[in-house]
């Protein structure tokens, strides 16, 4: 599977974009959304950006443009409010879900995954056929948890559901109407369910987003998830360390070699028993998705420059809330049911818990939540990956 991406990476075609993508909303406001929206109409779409927050809408509208700083990307790009007009390409700050989705090709969902539920509930009525929801990023088996909210909502079965394991940029936003690129994925696994669509999606939203590549399915996408590693572990155990530091700072070598490679051993693990096979190590990932070229992790992230800019976020955070609640959770809940142990996934999920006064195992994306726990790890693959339709239905139930 490595070399599978690397050869992805180094022979993939362009997109043919079937179908097409001219139309995209993008769904929160965040840096990340803010980015996304930006890449879109670089790429000649028609741009809505919704934002639940009025004074965060606001703040965009009065700026009148985001600039991006960094990567590909660098540029100013206009914004405007959604009733207004303009003679160039704008980004249109629409305040109304339903008018912000009204018409659009794509919808990048770019909210912490805990919402994703709350989401997919609000939409459901204004969906239309043939839409692409995209969960950016989908953390881990959003888009099982997405697709079972719209089932129940909702008598089509017309509407394909696509997570990314991971967001294609990595930013901060250091004012608002300014984003600053520190990095950008090479490569990003796009999965959709029904995973026939996979292909077909992952090619069309290449047009916004040219780092994706069709994952094997919704499993390989969500055990591609490093946001455990890379977000929960070191601000979680770095919670009593005084005052800011970058990610790199706080990923010392005792932390990587007694808590990341172990994390990463547990996450292939539990993959593999779900019949993902080789699924990259976390130095193997830094390469196809950095291009590192050390083996040895400390150093691989060292050749990562958005490590060395980008803030470690707080314990409180709820980066590290997400990332416990639908990073780590899903892995230690997957295991559980394959008896595969997990024993420093666990304990970091335990030391959330304690830190954030909250029951994340319980709480969180579990397979009970999602409806797999009563079915074998090979049913549960053959479900998403769409070899079995009856299974496929009954985890939508």
């Amino acid at each position: 599977m490595f070399e599978q991406m690397l050869a992805q990476l180094e022979d993939a075609p362009p997109a043919t974009h079937s179908p097409t993508v001219s139309s995209v909303a993008v769904i929160g406001a965040d840096p990340i959304g803010q980015v996304l929206a930006c890449a879109a109409l670089a790429a000649g779409c028609d741009v809505t950006l919704h934002s639940s927050f009025g004074l965060e809408a606001r703040r965009l509208t009065d700026a009148d443009d985001i600039k991006v700083e960094g990567g590909d990307l660098s540029g100013t790009f206009r914004v405007i409010a959604g009733d207004a007009s303009s003679r160039e390409p704008a980004i249109r700050v629409v305040p109304e879900l339903d008018l912000a989705v009204k018409g659009a090709d794509a919808i990048l969902l770019s909210v912490p995954a805990f919402a994703h539920a709350t989401y997919a509930s609000l939409l459901a009525p204004v969906l239309r056929t043939g839409q692409l929801l995209v969960l950016v990023p989908g953390r881990s088996l959003g888009a099982l948890e997405v697709a079972r909210v719209l089932h129940r909502q909702r008598a089509r079965h017309d509407l394909n559901v696509v997570e990314l394991c991971a967001a294609p940029y990595l930013v901060h936003q250091p004012q608002p109407g300014r984003v600053v690129v520190e990095g950008e994925h090479r490569v990003v696994l796009a999965a959709a369910l029904a995973n026939s669509a996979t292909p077909t999606a992952t090619d069309a939203l290449r047009t916004i987003m040219p780092m994706l590549r069709p994952a094997s399915g919704v499993l390989e996408a969500s055990f591609s998830n490093m946001a455990g590693l890379l977000v929960g572990a070191p601000a979680l155990l770095a919670a009593s360390a005084p005052g800011p530091a970058t990610l790199r700072e706080r990923l010392s070598a005792d932390l990587i070699d007694s808590v990341l490679v172990r994390l990463d051993r547990e996450r292939r693990r539990t993959g593999f028993a779900f019949g993902v096979r080789d699924l990259p190590s976390f130095p193997e990932w830094l390469e196809v998705s950095f291009g590192t070229v050390e083996q040895d992790v400390a150093l691989a992230l060292d050749e990562v420059a958005a490590y060395r800019q980008l803030p470690c976020p707080a314990v409180g955070d709820a980066a590290v809330r997400d990332a416990v609640a639908t990073g780590l959770v899903p892995i230690a809940s997957a295991a559980e049911i394959a008896g595969v142990p997990t024993p420093t996934t666990s304990g970091l999920i335990a030391l959330a818990s304690a830190l954030h006064g909250f029951d994340h195992m319980r709480h969180g994306r579990t397979m009970a939540a999602l409806g797999l726990d009563r079915m074998r790890p090979d049913e549960i693959r053959r479900a998403l990956d769409g070899a079995d339709p009856v299974l496929a239905q009954e985890v939508l139930a």
